[in-house]
């Protein structure tokens, strides 16, 4: 026996069926496969992620938590300055005395002054009282609008204290007040300039000369 030789012929001849149909053809330009898999995909660059967004309901816990946050600072500070307030009104009224008084020397005449305020707050009423040994000829007091004076005769020999009184307005019982005494002693004679003395009262028992700023030492025997 002679082994039969079966040769299959690949690419350009042609196996037919009965109705002479080509399984597989190729054409002349063709260019070689190596493989009849798809083709790999090339991968698209990835897009620039989107900046995350805070979203919309997260919005108003934030600003309740800002305005509650402000509201208890305002509190704070609300009671802060009651509380200093409040020190400062007990502290104030720990020193008041309602009365000032001061031992002055104008033109070589001594004069006593005061100033009283009154129960209410609403006035304080602010005197000079000098003794008769040595009588000024011409002393006056002014405080604001008002004003009251006294003069004597040359030579004229007082019997009684000369004591000069105004009253003034005040907002409360802490308000200071201010007076002017002028006085023109034995040399004073009319048309010359009337020495003065401007003094600050204070309720809390104490004066002060605005010109110099100095305390003023307070006169005991005239505060009732």
């Amino acid at each position: 026996m002679h082994p039969r030789a079966t040769v299959t012929h690949m690419g350009t001849d042609k196996e037919t069926d009965g109705n002479n149909v080509a399984w597989f053809e190729k054409p002349a330009n063709a260019t070689p496969q190596w493989h009849g898999g798809p083709q790999p995909l090339t991968p698209e660059p990835p897009a620039s992620a989107p900046a995350p967004t805070r979203p919309p309901g997260r919005t108003l816990p934030y600003l309740a938590v800002i305005a509650a946050l402000v509201l208890i600072c305002a509190v704070v500070w609300q009671h802060s300055a009651d509380d200093k307030r409040a020190q400062e009104h007990r502290e104030r009224a720990a020193a008041y005395k309602g009365v000032s008084a001061v031992e002055l020397s104008i033109d070589g005449i001594e004069a006593k002054v005061r100033a009283k305020w009154s129960k209410d707050g609403r006035s304080a009423i602010l005197s000079a009282w000098l003794a008769p040994e040595t009588p000024p000829k011409i002393v006056r007091i002014v405080s604001g609008t008002q004003m009251d004076q006294e003069t004597t005769d040359p030579g004229q020999r007082l019997l009684v204290p000369i004591n000069l009184q105004v009253q003034v307005p005040v907002k409360d019982w802490y308000q200071p007040v201010r007076m002017t005494v002028g006085v023109g002693g034995p040399k004073w004679q009319p048309g010359d300039e009337l020495p003065r003395r401007q003094i600050e009262f204070r309720p809390d028992r104490t004066a002060i000369d605005t010109e110099t700023g100095k305390t003023l030492k307070q006169h005991y025997s005239r505060l009732l």
